[in-house]
């Protein structure tokens, strides 16, 4: 036998008074024998003992109702395994409900998801709750989130009503989810709960993506404070004939687009069901507003389909957005779309410095890279051309890049001014050619620090000269130009080149002569994309023919994109869900807050902070699908969430993953016919105040009759005196 509440085994005490009483005001007698005493002896005598037998069992139950009561409010438990549950103990329950919130959980089976048979579940669970029951819900999404940051109490209707329809207030769901981290999470929550059964059950679709079956290292991780609590997961059907298109893979063309710009627009469609697909049709829509449509024709299971929109013109330059979407009603309705940004540019203002001193001497390599530069009106690139003349009074804070073309030196001040452009985030180009002087490589690249190298000779090679090789056929600058296979600089040669050994190790050579001195470098500077390139031969044919080759303007132009827009400050045409929004400008553009707006119009602001010279901004992973707009001073961008092709595919638990599940994380499966028995708990012993209380009655019973019975017999007596005693301090004298 154990007590709830043992410290009320005080009141037993209290079974001492009646004995007590009975001692102290009990009467003290003698017996004295007189002459006439023999005639009434055989009358008193008998009467006697049947009195006391009936003193000693009222004194009994007053005893017996004293105890009883406290036994009773101590609450005694006893052993009942023999008995019916429903005769059993109840235990309090402190239930946590973990619901999956992600993609998968969102596929219709049945014409109902598996996420809003969660709800439902939940809903009955707080509804059925018992006064000395306790619950919180857990959402599990990439990261848990806790609905209610209190726990509720059975008891408390108000808070069981209002957090039973936030269940239903929810926004679209996560990009994916992690139901051991929401198993962490729900322990976690129940460690401040009031006393009894901890419980976990897990409402979730029985997705691998979700449960993240074997992997131990995320387990062990998130469950290595794994508290007392039985964790239970309630079945869910499995998806097994259903149908359910996907388009994905948006891919937009040029990848850098100027005003004007012919748009190319590809993106996949795939049929992931177990159902043949019917044809479709497609919609294209900028801005939201509808710029084109497709058929997309019939699909098998597991087939795939490309579509192609062609715009023949592009939009005003800003942000604009992308969305595909398809005429489909299926299981999932999430990825029946998908979404991108195009980033239509201004003309990018590229600064050529022509070596000569002034507009009057020999400009020709300018005209050819200004040329190159800006081919048509649909170039991005803007190029300007000064002379060396006019470079102290530029300011080249108002360029994104500056070539300095065959030039025989530089001033000191712009030296140092090139130190702190390149660390902002900016790109410098130097061509050296045959005005280029030995002093100009050793005091503005070397000692400045700006490109460390060991400045060697001049080289000449023989008529007709050598084949330029490539080295890193796969940078960003080389590839339009290899991307059509073999050596793109067959056909061309260079006769003079500077040899330059690097000897910075980030330096990398693009292209090489076959000696291997390097005939194109470039070498990063900083950590806000910055970049120095430097080309050892010229660029207006004096020393090679690389200006009429056809690969010159690809190449030209790409170099001269590469250092004004490095990778890390373009804006991708979207983001799978998780990954980082940054945005970053110059710090001679300062902004003091930016703010991003999610899709579903959260605003979050956040500071900026400066490295190397310039204000950059990262927001968390974004894991909500949709359109995200960034505010930074005068500058808005949109960005693109797309969700993760892999949490798109079904793939169900097998039976091996519930094994492991079972054995290596103690997570039991239920059926709904078990989840009575599992949330409403009972203990293994009976509680047997109830009895106490009735025995209390019977004593108290007892106690009155017994009391009134001696009452009668009192009132009897004193008919016939009897004198069979006489009180001590009567003398009484034969």
């Amino acid at each position: 036998m154990n007590f709830l509440l043992p410290t009320l085994l005080a009141g037993l005490i209290g079974t001492s008074i009646p004995v007590l009483i009975h001692l102290l005001f009990r009467r003290r007698s003698r017996k004295v024998k007189w002459a006439a005493m023999q005639f009434f002896g055989e009358a008193a005598g008998p009467a006697r003992w049947p009195s006391r037998w009936k003193m000693w069992l009222l004194m009994g139950c007053r005893v017996g109702a004293i105890g009883a009561v406290a036994l009773a409010l101590s609450r005694p438990r006893v052993i009942g395994r023999a008995v019916p549950s429903s005769w059993l103990a109840p235990t309090p329950a402190n239930i946590a409900i973990v619901i999956d919130h992600s993609v998968s959980s969102t596929r219709i089976t049945d014409g109902q998801s598996a996420f809003d048979r969660s709800l439902d579940v939940a809903d009955e669970v707080l509804r059925r709750l018992r006064p000395t029951d306790s619950a919180r819900v857990v959402f599990a999404e990439h990261s848990p989130r806790v609905a209610n940051a209190e726990v509720v109490r059975g008891s408390d209707a108000g808070g069981i009503l209002e957090l039973r329809q936030s269940l239903r207030r929810q926004t679209g769901p996560a990009a994916d989810s992690s139901i051991p981290q929401a198993i962490a999470a729900a322990e976690k929550s129940l460690g401040n709960a009031p006393p009894g059964k901890n419980l976990i059950l897990v409402l979730s679709s029985p997705e691998q993506n979700s449960w993240h079956a074997h992997d131990e290292a995320l387990w062990q991780v998130a469950l290595s404070h794994r508290a007392d609590a039985g964790v239970y997961s309630l079945s869910m059907p499995q998806a097994n004939v259903f149908s359910d298109a996907a388009v994905a893979n948006l891919r937009i063309e040029p990848a850098i687009v100027g005003r004007s710009h012919p748009l190319h627009i590809r993106c996949m469609v795939s049929n992931l069901g177990s159902k043949p697909l019917s044809p479709t049709i497609s919609h294209l829509f900028i801005d939201e507003i509808e710029a084109d449509n497709q058929v997309v024709p019939a699909l098998a299971t597991k087939e795939i389909s490309e579509l192609e929109f062609a715009l023949p013109q592009g939009s005003a330059a800003g942000s604009h957005r992308v969305r595909v979407k398809l005429d489909v009603h299926d299981s999932l309705a999430v990825d029946d779309q998908t979404l991108a940004v195009v980033d239509v540019l201004e003309p990018i203002p590229i600064l050529i410095v022509e070596g000569s001193f002034s507009h009057a001497g020999d400009a020709s390599s300018s005209q050819f890279l200004s040329a190159a530069l800006h081919p048509d009106e649909l170039s991005v690139l803007k190029p300007t051309v000064i002379p060396l003349s006019e470079l102290p009074t530029t300011r080249l804070n108002e360029f994104a890049a500056v070539v300095f073309n065959d030039c025989p030196m530089l001033p000191p001040a712009v030296r140092d001014e090139l130190i702190t452009y390149t660390r902002g985030g900016r790109g410098v180009w130097f061509i050296l050619g045959p005005r280029t002087q030995s002093d100009f490589v050793r005091d503005n690249l070397v000692n400045s620090g700006l490109f460390p190298c060991e400045p060697q000779s001049v080289q000449t090679s023989p008529d007709p000269g050598i084949t330029a090789v490539v080295k890193d056929p796969s940078h960003p600058i080389l590839i339009p130009v290899t991307a059509a296979g073999g050596n793109p600089f067959n056909g061309s040669y260079v006769r003079t080149w500077w040899s330059l050994k690097p000897t910075d190790p980030l330096t990398q050579t693009l292209v090489a002569a076959p000696s291997g001195d390097p005939l194109m470098m470039l070498r990063p500077v900083g950590a806000s994309g910055g970049s120095i390139l430097v080309w050892t031969t010229s660029a207006d044919g004096s020393w090679n023919n690389w200006n009429l080759m056809p690969n010159f303007v690809p190449l030209v132009v790409e170099s001269a994109l590469h250092l004004a827009l490095p990778p890390a400050h373009l804006n991708p045409a979207w983001l799978v869900a998780g990954q980082p929004i940054e945005f970053s400008t110059p710090a001679d553009r300062p902004f003091s807050i930016a703010t991003l707006t999610e899709p579903d119009g959260l605003n979050i602001p956040k500071a900026p902070a400066a490295v190397d010279g310039r204000l950059i901004v990262t927001f968390p992973g974004a894991f909500q699908p949709g359109f995200y707009t960034l505010s930074a001073g005068e500058v808005t961008r949109t960005a693109a969430v797309n969700l993760d092709p892999r949490q798109l595919t079904p793939s169900p638990l097998t039976a091996d993953d519930l094994r492991w599940l079972t054995e290596s994380q103690k997570i039991h499966t239920i059926s709904s016919d078990q989840l009575e028995q599992v949330l409403r708990p009972h203990s293994d012993q009976l509680e047997i105040s109830s009895t106490l209380g009735i025995l209390t009655l019977a004593f108290l019973v007892g106690e009155s009759a017994i009391a009134m019975l001696i009452a009668r017999q009192s009132v009897s007596a004193q008919v016939v005196p009897s004198v069979a005693s006489i009180p001590e301090r009567e003398t009484v004298e034969a």
